[in-house]
């Protein structure tokens, strides 16, 4: 267990992952009781992200995007059909954020989905953005922390494929 821990804070030094300093870092305390098997959990650090805006040549808004972020964490965490603990969970840690600051952005409801977009800022900028779904089967989480511009979004979401519709509605602050 020493050994790991030791490793991975190696990792989070070197800008691997993502660090749990930056201010758009979100905590996920208590999240591996939603899961019904294994979770998975994938965090990248600023170096990471770097060197692929590099070879990002034909595309310079998503060169720019990644440039600008410093940590991505994405967590999976499989759940049985009819569980009820994932919808509480999310929603306490939906509150959690507003308390510490979180803004509420947008909310999905869709099909029995479920899905929260809260954003960090300073005075200057955006420092995060939180990503909360819940479907039957799975919660997800995605944390993406950095210098985040507005202006970048539109390109992500195009290149994404996501199309806003009727079932998303800005969310009450």
């Amino acid at each position: 267990m020493l050994a790991l821990s030791l490793a991975l804070l190696t990792l989070s030094a070197c800008g691997l992952t993502a660090s749990h300093r930056n201010p758009g870092f979100v905590d996920l305390p208590g999240a591996s009781l939603l899961t019904k098997g294994q979770a998975t959990t994938v965090s990248i650090g600023p170096m990471v992200l770097r060197l692929v805006a590099s070879k990002m040549d034909d595309d310079p808004e998503a060169r720019a995007l990644l440039q600008g972020l410093q940590g991505v964490q994405v967590h999976h965490y499989p759940l049985e059909e009819g569980s009820r603990r994932a919808a509480s969970y999310l929603g306490d840690m939906q509150t959690s954020l507003r308390v510490g600051g979180w803004l509420p952005v947008a909310l999905v409801r869709n099909e029995g989905d479920t899905v929260h977009l809260l954003m960090k800022g300073s005075e200057q900028e955006i420092v995060g953005l939180v990503l909360l779904v819940q479907q039957p089967d799975q919660a997800v989480v995605v944390n993406v922390m950095g210098n985040l511009q507005p202006e970048h979004f539109a390109a992500a979401m195009k290149a994404l494929e996501i199309e806003a519709g009727d079932s998303v509605e800005v969310a009450a602050s």
